[in-house]
């Protein structure tokens, strides 16, 4: 008897002959190859449809847009602001998906609101960007991102906001931030902030003085 074995999502069958062949198989004696060779042929067939795992890194990422929330602090220098995912409830910064019509900046500011409930200045350059991989709703399959993360100085903080019942919201002092992100990358954009304060600083001193 025949079996039909395969993965659907790939559109290929493997056919795999039980010990037990029929007896009309048995009498032609060609069948038997004929079976074989169509195994191998659609064998090679998954087998390149298949991505390897020695290859994954070479898929093209996602674009998506994030906010870097900070605030000066008198005492502990930088503070960000993270939120918490609604999947798993981790650190994170806040970001999302292009927006129709808006800048990549806007569209981090808009998420910054949205998810975060803050609402600033947004530098109109990235501060820089990292890669993550973002699971899918059955938490097996994922897909790689790419954000570009844009510095925002807060200036007003919401106490009600579109996710605020979805998400948790925490100022940190850098050291503390980079402690609980998960992200080497997205570390190294926070631990820039310093550097990214002291540009802003140069730029609102030199106006002042116009």
């Amino acid at each position: 008897m025949a079996v039909m074995r395969g993965s659907p999502c790939h559109g290929t069958v493997i056919i795999v002959i039980e010990a037990g062949l029929s007896s009309q198989l048995r009498r032609n004696h060609n069948a038997p190859s004929r079976i074989a060779a169509l195994a191998r042929m659609f064998a090679a067939s998954e087998e390149s449809t298949i991505p390897k795992k020695g290859i994954e890194g070479h898929r093209l990422p996602r674009i998506q847009f994030g906010a870097l929330p900070y605030r000066f602090d008198g005492e502990t220098g930088v503070e960000v602001l993270l939120v918490t995912s609604r999947e798993t409830g981790r650190w994170i910064i806040p970001k999302g998906w292009p927006i129709k019509g808006f800048k990549p900046a806007k569209t981090a500011a808009r998420e910054a609101y949205e998810e975060a409930g803050v609402r600033g200045h947004v530098s109109g350059r990235p501060l820089g960007r990292y890669v993550y991989e973002k699971r899918m709703g059955d938490r097996v399959a994922s897909f790689p991102c790419e954000v570009q993360v844009f510095p925002l100085m807060v200036k007003t903080q919401l106490k009600k906001w579109p996710e605020s019942r979805q998400r948790k919201v925490r100022w940190f002092p850098v050291p503390e931030a980079t402690a609980v992100i998960g992200d080497d990358d997205l570390r190294k954009l926070i631990l820039q902030l310093k550097q990214h304060r002291r540009a802003v600083r140069r730029k609102y001193k030199g106006a002042r003085q116009k």
